[in-house]
């Protein structure tokens, strides 16, 4: 789990797995904020802060379209290099993300999901790696 957070904004955004929450947070005035992970999360977690810029709309236009000329485009193999664990990593830019990119990582973690018999699929995984169909044994409580 991570969690997303600009103090100076208020209120935070989670990420957990299989899961999606939302949060809108409006700057009434220009300003430069520190952004953080506030869940730890293991090495590295000391440098997941970052600078959230609230500017008028015009400077954000301007901004969108200098991003818009980068030249990395964030694909799935991209995302997949980034999901590793890293540290300190600096600002990168990208031009364009694949269609639904952020859906598609969510429904990855579906069977993650708090609260969801993790189990389940794990039998049949284990089964599958054996060779053996475990498919009509189940765990207690495996029920949804």
């Amino acid at each position: 789990m991570n969690s997303f957070f600009i103090p100076g904004l208020g209120g935070q955004i989670y990420a957990m797995a299989g899961m999606q929450t939302k949060l809108h947070l409006i700057a009434n005035q220009n300003a430069e904020m520190d952004g953080i992970s506030a869940n730890y999360s293991g090495a590295g977690f000391t440098g997941m802060k970052f600078k959230a810029i609230a500017t008028s709309q015009e400077d954000f236009d301007a901004w969108v379209s200098e991003v818009k000329k980068a030249p990395k485009q964030l694909e799935k193999a991209e995302y997949e290099a980034l999901s590793k664990p890293s540290q300190n990593n600096p600002v990168e830019l990208y031009s364009s993300v694949t269609p639904n990119l952020f859906q598609i990582i969510v429904d990855k973690y579906e069977g993650m999901k708090p609260g969801k018999p993790h189990h389940e699929k794990k039998e049949k995984e284990v089964a599958h790696m054996e060779g053996m169909d475990m498919s009509s044994h189940s765990a207690a409580g495996a029920e949804e």
